[in-house]
């Protein structure tokens, strides 16, 4: 079964993943490039589904809660562990600053349930103007142009 699942392990919307949302042969060109690898493997359904991206495969925390048979991190006596402090160093060394949300959407979705985050979540990564899903580092919605920067939750929290 391969169908999207959008909630993440680690607490991220994977319906905001570039990867995820590589439509065009074009967007796998383009997103291929950045993480280095070859069109044909910009391709993904969500970590909790079987059709991954190469790099998601790879994922400590995807490996953890699935060796572990929970659905979220916050349901582990250790959260949050050593790979969320490790996480925090990805986050100032690379390009990863949606993960600053990993931790607030788990305590999220404990308190209010996966279906009322979820369809929160599709509403805050469509364009304000036109609808438009669009990508976590997205700088302008890709059908209408307006400006996306300054509206996504990661960019305000240190």
């Amino acid at each position: 079964m391969n169908a999207h699942r959008f909630d993440a392990y680690c607490g991220l919307y994977c319906g905001a993943c570039e990867i995820l949302n590589a439509a065009t042969d074009q967007d796998k060109v383009r997103v291929g490039k950045i993480w280095e690898a070859d069109p044909e493997e910009v391709h993904c359904s969500g970590c909790k589904s079987d059709a991954l991206f190469v790099h998601c495969e790879n994922c400590k925390i995807r490996h953890c809660a699935r060796s572990r048979e929970i659905e979220f991190c916050i349901e582990c006596h250790e959260f949050p562990c050593i790979i969320y402090k490790e996480g925090k160093v990805i986050v100032e060394k690379i390009h990863f600053k949606h993960f600053k949300t990993a931790v607030k959407n788990q305590k999220y979705i404990k308190i209010h349930g996966v279906e009322k985050w979820l369809n929160e979540q599709k509403k805050k990564w469509e364009c304000p103007r036109c609808g438009t899903r669009f990508s976590w580092y997205a700088q302008e919605c890709r059908k209408c142009k307006t400006d996306l920067r300054g509206i996504k939750d990661f960019e305000n929290i240190e």
